[in-house]
């Protein structure tokens, strides 16, 4: 605990001073001379090592914690979580206040924007209802949006979920969540690399990012702008390669963007309903009384509704029936046939996509 808080020493340094010491407690008692002779350590990293005054403080930590019930999860112990080991960057220390199992084997990270829209709420809520029998935990890190949306989905069917934070487990960031959170503490948990005292700081949002995308086998992005954090995490797992996935959405919604934009680079994998999520990652299919739902964007409820009557049309009949003048249409059924939402049948004809 203490090493992972001198200043300048990240958890790839670190794991570095332990392999030459023998322990991190060897590191604080080794000479100075040895010390600057190991790669990446100089004599300022040095310097800070054997000034280290944080002794007292994690005392107080650990007996804080211990009141709590919060536990200290070293990355050498068999019950941290196993694919975060696998990331070079993953935590020494891991702070966790609930009583779920960290290395499930379906582990579901679901990330997003803040401000959701109705199409991922309905979008998402479908998804995570035929998920109910997988077993698996669900993962977010507890901000406004997609991220509640998913922790209180999963809790509704009984599924676990973990909150990652951003800041000590002596908070809840946003205030607005503490309810929830108190339910998964009993219902998943809430995880932290910070310890107590940690604010809500704006660059231990990336940090708190890499965690989730390490933590889980794959990533599923419901809504999220060009850039953000979800983007940003999105990429961290394809970069510990790990499945990414997102929904897709309308070209010209701004919420769509960033998964349509993973879509179109094969970062991620499209997935409009659960059976597409098991099917990607290879998991457990659903089982067969389990009924498939469709997602319908908004773009296309109309389409929809007009497919629902007749089941096979062309663009005329299209255009005719949805009183469209020739350019909408023709864009209409382009996004539509692109998204698979339609498919091409016979001469010029479409009906609805599988």
């Amino acid at each position: 605990m203490a090493l992972s808080c001198v200043d300048g020493i990240g958890p790839v340094k670190a794991k570095v001073l332990i392999e030459y010491c023998g322990s991190a407690e060897g590191v604080f008692h080794e000479s100075s001379r040895t010390l600057q002779k190991i790669p990446g350590i100089g004599s300022q990293l040095t310097q800070a090592i054997h000034h280290c005054d944080l002794f007292d403080r994690i005392d107080r930590e650990v007996e804080w914690m211990e009141q709590c019930g919060i536990r200290p999860i070293v990355y050498t112990d068999p019950e941290f979580p196993q694919l975060l080991l696998q990331c070079p960057d993953h935590p020494l220390v891991l702070y966790y206040l609930g009583n779920e199992d960290l290395n499930k084997h379906q582990v579901l990270s679901i990330v997003g924007t803040r401000k959701m829209s109705r199409y991922g709420q309905e979008t998402l809520s479908a998804i995570i209802s035929d998920l109910k029998d997988q077993g698996l935990l669900v993962v977010s890190g507890l901000a406004y949006g997609v991220d509640y949306w998913a922790h209180r989905q999963a809790i509704e069917i009984g599924l676990p979920t973990l909150g990652v934070l951003a800041h000590g487990l002596d908070r809840v960031y946003p205030h607005e969540h503490q309810m929830i959170a108190q339910e998964m503490i009993s219902r998943g948990g809430l995880i932290s690399e910070f310890m107590s005292g940690t604010r809500p700081d704006r660059e231990n949002f990336p940090r708190r990012n890499r965690i989730i995308a390490g933590i889980s086998s794959a990533t599923l992005v419901v809504e999220s702008l060009e850039k953000g954090g979800a983007m940003i995490t999105a990429q961290l797992a394809s970069q510990y390669n790990r499945d990414v996935l997102a929904i897709p959405g309308g070209i010209n919604d701004p919420l769509s963007k960033g998964c349509n934009k993973l879509i179109r680079s094969q970062t991620a994998a499209l997935i409009t309903n659960a059976q597409d999520l098991l099917d990607a990652l290879n998991w457990e299919a659903l089982k067969p009384a389990t009924k498939k739902r469709r997602i319908i964007p908004p773009a296309f409820e109309k389409l929809h509704q007009l497919f629902q009557e007749i089941k096979e049309l062309n663009l005329v009949q299209i255009q005719g029936r949805l009183c469209l003048g020739e350019s909408e249409v023709t864009q209409l059924v382009f996004d539509a046939e692109m998204s698979g939402f339609i498919v091409p049948v016979s001469g010029d004809r479409y009906q609805l996509g599988g």
